[in-house]
């Protein structure tokens, strides 16, 4: 018998024990206890549709595993659906694949091959940003993240621009290229987007990609920390930005020491767009649109 078919007459064979079992003990506590009858009493139309191979119906039954915890059926489910392209089951199996639910295996390659199978189907910057991101986060694999990063990037996506702007930065997954770092890095900071904010604190330090520049790098960093938050936060503090704003006063500071609380005062009541127009009147720089 073929695996698939075994499939089906195991669920099949469950479906009619449980029903057995109702007839004996009662409805509500089989309600309680297994997915299998909820199915049978909200939609056994769908269930019946997803054991002759419809798509939609077998995304429908997985999601009834899922909700109920049940993730070892759930999966066989959702995968049978997604086998056939179904995009509901693809992020669902995609999740459950990165997270290793219950009865799971962790498998970010799966996962990740997943979501860029959602992108192939809408083609949207939203979900060339989930793949990218998983590409990216958890599997480090910089080189299949670059391409997805650059549709969402086109799309709007701060953090993306952000994280596009840091592949460039250290040469991860593609070559090493300041000016296109920097570009990103800058798209992103006229959204407000800290970690960005921060990264063209670092450039301007050190003269990469743009002029070398401690006063915009002490008003970038002072951006940066003004409007952090959240996720933004976190990835502060895992590049030391403490450490580094510290040093970046040190450098500019001493010369200006009336500037800190003008600067604080200023990046608190504007954009981060307002504060790179303000950088750029005072150190010229020409924004070029990487090819």
């Amino acid at each position: 018998m073929a695996a698939n078919d075994s499939g089906k007459t195991i669920a099949v064979l469950a479906l009619v024990g449980i029903l057995g079992a109702g007839a004996f003990m009662g409805n509500s506590w089989l309600n309680a206890q297994h997915a299998d009858y909820n199915i049978l009493l909200n939609d056994f139309g769908a269930f019946r549709s997803a054991l002759s191979g419809d798509a939609e119906a077998q995304y429908t039954v997985g999601k009834f595993y899922a909700d109920a915890g049940e993730w070892q059926n759930a999966i066989f489910w959702l995968n049978k659906s997604a086998d056939q392209g179904n995009a509901q089951a693809l992020s669902e199996t995609a999740m459950a694949y990165l997270d290793g639910r219950d009865g799971v295996p962790k498998d970010a390659n799966h996962a990740c091959r997943n979501l860029e199978k959602v992108y192939d189907l809408h083609k949207d910057a939203a979900n060339a940003a989930n793949a990218g991101f998983c590409y990216d986060e958890n599997m480090q694999a910089f080189a299949q993240a670059l391409p997805f990063y650059k549709i969402a990037a086109q799309g709007g996506n701060n953090t993306v621009r952000y994280k596009l702007g840091r592949l460039y930065d250290l040469g991860q997954g593609t070559d090493q290229n300041y000016d296109t770092a920097a570009y990103w890095y800058r798209q992103a900071a006229k959204g407000n987007n800290a970690p960005a904010l921060y990264s063209l604190a670092l450039m301007y330090m050190q003269g990469h990609g743009v002029p070398k520049s401690p006063f915009a790098a002490y008003v970038l960093a002072k951006s940066a920390q003004a409007k952090q938050s959240g996720n933004d936060a976190n990835e502060l503090a895992r590049r030391n930005f403490d450490g580094k704003l510290s040093e970046i006063e040190t450098a500019y500071l001493p010369n200006a020491p009336k500037a800190k609380a003008e600067v604080e005062q200023y990046v608190k009541s504007h954009s981060g767009e307002e504060t790179l127009a303000l950088i750029d009147s005072r150190v010229p720089y020409t924004e070029t649109v990487p090819e």
